[in-house]
C-alpha cells in the first residue's frame, strides 16, 4: 500500500526509507516538494516563498489538535517540557507539624534547637477562640524543597517519525 504524501509514520529504525524524510524540522525547497508543500504550507515554519519546514517530532509526543479545545497545541506550536520547576502557587495546600520539647531549655539561641520550657513565660494556654495567624520571622520557618526542576518525562521508548514525500495525493471528501 502506497502512503499518502504528508502521511507521518512511526518506524522502529532510525533511517529514512526511499520517499520518506525524518520529522526533524528541516527546511525544504517548495519547488522540489510541491505536493508536500500544498499540504503543509508554512504550518511548521519556512518563509512560504521558497521554503517550508517539516514538523519536528524529535523528543516530542504528537497530539491531535483542535483549536476549539485549548490548551492543546495548535499545529506548529510546541508545548511542554522534559523538566518543570513548580512555583509555590501550584504546590497543593498543606501543613507542617510544629515540634517542641517538654524539657527545660538548654540554649538561648534558637539555631539548631526547638522551643523548650523556659523560666520566662514564652507561651500561654490557647485561647477559647483560635487566634488569627501571625507572620513569623523569616528565619524561624524554613522552606521545604530546593527549587530544582523535576523530571516531567512520561514513560516512553525511542522510535523515529518519518513523513512521506512521495505517494498518493490524499483526496478531500
Amino acid at each position: 500500500m502506497d502512503p499518502f504524501v504528508g502521511e507521518i509514520r512511526l518506524f522502529s529504525w532510525n533511517w529514512a526509507p526511499r520517499g520518506w524524510l525524518p520529522c526533524d524540522g528541516r527546511e525544504l525547497n517548495i519547488q522540489q516538494n510541491v505536493a508536500l508543500y500544498s499540504l503543509l504550507s508554512t504550518t511548521y515554519g519556512g518563509n512560504g516563498t521558497t521554503t517550508f519546514c517539516l514538523p519536528d517530532l524529535r523528543v516530542r509526543t504528537p497530539i491531535g489538535f483542535d483549536p476549539t479545545h485549548p490548551p492543546v497545541p495548535t499545529s506548529k506550536r510546541q508545548d511542554g517540557s522534559a523538566t518543570k520547576t513548580l512555583p509555590v502557587a501550584v504546590i497543593p495546600a498543606h501543613s507542617h507539624q510544629a515540634r517542641a520539647s517538654t524539657e527545660a531549655a538548654t540554649a538561648t539561641a534558637p539555631a539548631g534547637g526547638i522551643p523548650a520550657i523556659s523560666p520566662k513565660k514564652v507561651y500561654h494556654a490557647a485561647p477559647v477562640a483560635p487566634a488569627k495567624p501571625v507572620a513569623l520571622r523569616s528565619d524561624t520557618v524554613g522552606f521545604a524543597g530546593s527549587g530544582q526542576p523535576m523530571d516531567n518525562t512520561q514513560p516512553s521508548i525511542g522510535s523515529a517519525f518519518f513523513i512521506a514525500t512521495t505517494g498518493n495525493y490524499p483526496p478531500q471528501d
